[in-house]
């Protein structure tokens, strides 16, 4: 660790007082490379997305995100002045910080726009002419998916019939049958419980110590054991008389382990009991245990992020993808100030940082530009980096940490 810090203070010096290659001896050396596993947190201004690189280099793509612009609580803008949708941005970031020009894996945690897109009058139809694109449609124009995990596949029947009279849907369905036809994409639901579902493809007999848990998708929970599957008891009807329902309780987690590090990611899912929310934190809080990172749970909105959650999977770094004002919610603001998590997020208001004026002081770190974790060999320990939001070339502007992984 010692030698690591006494490395970066010298690769700080040189970039200060370098010129031309400020940016490039810095830069450099924070690609990833074998033994590394890089969570990368995407801005789009439409969504969540993350990107992460395994120790052996496989790559999983988490959501995708590209929900049209809103007029009530505006998008936060996008970093730089291209004129690019939401999919060009993911697949711009991925092929700069991707070993390799293909994805093995990506996953839709839920049927939402700002999740997996939307069509919308702009939208561009692919090369092929057979689907639009938006979200995860656009990134797999560009960039080839090996396996695409979903909540629903083959079926899409739960809780309603998902193919009536949604064009998103129907033009998501076009994707996935164009590109199983025509690329041999593997299409599969999550299947819970699984340890090796989501898998290394490359090099896994090197990193023994990795692992990738799925923990929940639709109604079902795996057991605070790990060795059986729960079915979740929705009090309230989750379809009510009308037909509505909510998607977010939906939405699948997973728990990713290297070494002694530890993350969890779980899409939108609430934490409270009112209609059409759920408490399913708590619920799922048993199985997921103590963490050393985490994203927040619905962006950060009021109906997730509950204390008992915080407080059972108390981690160190907490990503926190807020896409506009209503993602900073005042109880879940309280609750991160009751935590000692670092908290990062791509963009705050002037706004949301004159109102969270201690939040901003004792936990946010990271208020302006993408970022990544990387944790190091053999899982010990890792930091999190973050990137200048006025560089096109995505150039890396801080490091937070070393943190020390958990046992």
């Amino acid at each position: 660790m010692l030698k690591r810090t006494i490395f970066y203070l010298i690769l700080s010096s040189i970039c200060f007082f370098s010129c031309k290659q400020k940016t490039t001896t810095f830069f450099a050396n924070t690609l990833w490379q074998p033994g590394y596993l890089d969570i990368h947190f995407i801005h789009t201004g439409q969504g969540n997305s993350s990107f992460i690189v395994f120790p052996d280099g496989t790559t999983l793509l988490i959501d995708a995100g590209e929900a049209k612009p809103r007029n009530t609580y505006p998008y936060y803008p996008p970093f730089n002045n291209e004129n690019l949708t939401a999919g060009q941005r993911i697949v711009k970031y991925i092929e700069h910080f991707s070993p390799k020009d293909t994805l093995d894996y990506a996953l839709i945690t839920h049927f939402h726009s700002d999740h997996y897109g939307e069509l919308t009058s702009q939208s561009k139809l692919s090369k092929n002419n057979v689907y639009k694109l938006t979200g995860i449609t656009e990134v797999g124009e560009y960039i080839k998916i090996k396996s695409l995990i979903d909540r629903g596949y083959p079926n899409y029947e739960y809780p309603i019939d998902l193919k009536e009279n949604d064009s998103t849907f129907l033009n998501y369905l076009k994707f996935i049958k164009y590109q199983k036809g025509q690329y041999g994409m593997n299409i599969e639901s999550l299947d819970l419980g699984k340890y090796d579902q989501i898998k290394m493809m490359h090099n896994a007999k090197d990193y023994s110590n990795f692992i990738i848990e799925n923990l929940k998708v639709n109604q079902y929970i795996l057991s605070e054991e790990g060795n059986s599957i729960e079915e979740y008891n929705f009090n309230s009807p989750l379809v009510n008389e009308k037909g509505y329902y909510n998607e977010n309780p939906l939405s699948t987690a997973l728990k990713i382990s290297y070494g002694n590090f530890d993350y969890y990611v779980g899409g939108d899912l609430p934490g409270i009991n009112d209609y059409p929310d759920y408490d399913i934190e708590s619920a799922i809080s048993k199985c997921v245990g103590e963490v050393d990172a985490m994203s927040l749970n619905h962006h950060g909105h009021k109906d997730a992020s509950n204390l008992n959650f915080l407080k059972t999977l108390t981690p160190q770094v907490i990503a926190h993808q807020a896409i506009h004002d209503p993602h900073f919610a005042p109880n879940v603001q309280a609750n991160l100030l009751k935590t000692d998590a670092d908290v990062f997020t791509f963009f705050m208001s002037d706004s949301i940082k004159n109102i969270y004026k201690e939040q901003v002081k004792k936990r946010y770190k990271g208020i302006y530009g993408n970022f990544f974790i990387r944790v190091y060999p053999e899982g010990e320990e890792f930091s999190v980096f973050t990137i200048d939001p006025n560089s096109n070339e995505f150039r890396i502007n801080n490091q937070f940490g070393f943190y020390k992984s958990r046992k």
